[in-house]
């Protein structure tokens, strides 16, 4: 498997329309997410598409939070490559994003790398399962953190907003801007 980032070549642009396709049409949760992401992925730092040689696995886009940048945005897995066991949701594609996500994080020099999932559809059991696999598959120190924390332009409004985030701290001297509750 590898990535390629679709907001620097389109020779998988197509490829990626049909994964938005199944995307938009499918029964997950988030799929409201994707109604307008074939108009605005060019809006991302970056938007990647994992590809298993020619096949479309997922896409994710990279979006900057000041001097954090947060990986998995608008995150979406082909039902193809999709499988699940007893024990948890198994994220296979982690340990092909999470890597990544980190090299580009600092080539980019960005100070933070996290990846959020929204609080309101009782995401902290997987956010703990993603925070393994990133320690596992990175090799660097990933924690999530105790509090929510808002991550549509500071919009205090809606529940969605407020998320459980897995976070590394790239520069160690670096501070933190996304607000938290109270």
């Amino acid at each position: 498997m590898f990535i390629t980032e679709i907001t620097k070549d389109s020779k998988y642009y197509g490829k990626f329309l049909n994964l938005v396709e199944e995307a938009q049409a499918s029964s997950d949760k988030l799929n409201n997410n994707y109604k307008t992401i074939s108009k605005t992925y060019h809006n991302y730092e970056t938007f990647c598409m994992i590809m298993n040689d020619e096949d479309p696995v997922g896409f994710f886009g990279m979006q900057k939070y000041e001097n954090a940048v947060r990986s998995y945005t608008r995150y979406f897995l082909s039902k193809k490559y999709r499988f699940y066991n007893k024990e948890r949701t198994y994220f296979h594609a982690s340990q092909y994003i999470l890597p990544w996500s980190l090299r580009w994080a600092k080539h980019n020099e960005y100070d933070f790398l996290f990846v959020s999932l929204q609080s309101d559809l009782q995401r902290k059991r997987i956010a703990k399962i993603l925070m393994n696999d990133a320690n596992k598959y990175t090799n660097v120190e990933w924690t999530l953190l105790d509090k929510l924390y808002n991550t549509c332009n500071n919009n205090p409004d809606k529940p969605q907003c407020w998320q459980h985030i897995v976070r590394h701290t790239i520069n160690e001297g670096a501070t933190w801007k996304l607000k938290h509750q109270e």
